[in-house]
């Protein structure tokens, strides 16, 4: 550091000179007296601790979440499963080749690409109508009625006309080789019987009740329960034709 020294005329050379700064030393400081250096330096150690609480904030809440997705996840494992598909006909089964009916074909063939989990009160709707429509062709050429249908025939009442359906198929195979094969089925017609809520009810519901919401997982059921059954009829009809 270069320093300057002056003498005051009439000082004594033992006196201690003053000693002043040069302009050049008095560039880097500001008006606290610090260096920019040494504020640059300051500010860095700020920031490294500012820094560092982020950085222990980031890993409280990333182990926050990870505990919470596993509770998340652990819950979602007690509770119902999920759908399998996203269709309520799997292509890789379908059977459409049985069905003769070309308004029915189409029905059928709408349930192989309409996602049940996203439009499940559509899918209801369009399954309710692919098994009225069974009903229907089935009673045509078993020739239940021919120009018009007698009185016993219910036209807007599916779960009559069902039962109908059912014992005129008792009339070929026995009760006790269609009930084994088809529980489900016969659960609801005990239920029909005694007034209670069964499957033809809930699409019903689904269809006319504007309180009554579509669950996914309960239409899934209801058509894995249906359609062997549903397959299984139009075979029938196809030994008929």
């Amino acid at each position: 550091m270069r320093e300057m020294v002056f003498f005051q005329k009439g000082s004594k050379k033992h006196e201690k000179p003053e000693i002043f700064n040069t302009p050049s030393e008095n560039k880097g400081q500001n008006k606290e007296g610090f260096h920019e250096e040494d504020k640059t330096a300051i500010c860095n150690e700020k920031t490294q601790d500012q820094v560092a609480k982020e950085v222990k904030l980031s890993n409280e809440s990333e182990d926050y979440n990870k505990k919470n997705n596993t509770d998340l996840a652990s819950s979602k494992k007690k509770g119902t499963k999920k759908p399998r598909n996203i269709y309520l006909i799997d292509q890789e089964n379908s059977r459409l080749n049985l069905i003769k009916n070309k308004c029915v074909q189409q029905v059928y063939e709408e349930l192989t690409t309409l996602n049940f989990r996203t439009f499940p009160h559509a899918s209801s709707m369009i399954f309710r109508c692919l098994f009225d429509m069974t009903v229907n062709c089935y009673m045509t050429v078993n020739c239940y009625f021919e120009k018009k249908p007698p009185k016993s025939y219910h036209v807007n009442n599916l779960p009559q006309n069902f039962v109908k359906m059912v014992a005129q198929l008792e009339s070929k195979y026995p009760q006790s080789t269609l009930k084994p094969r088809f529980p489900k089925i016969y659960e609801d017609l005990e239920k029909i019987a005694k007034k209670e809520i069964h499957s033809i009810k809930i699409l019903n519901n689904i269809i006319h009740s504007p309180n009554y919401y579509g669950d996914p997982y309960e239409i899934q059921a209801l058509a894995d329960n249906y359609l062997p059954f549903i397959h299984f009829i139009w075979e029938q009809i196809d030994e008929m034709n």
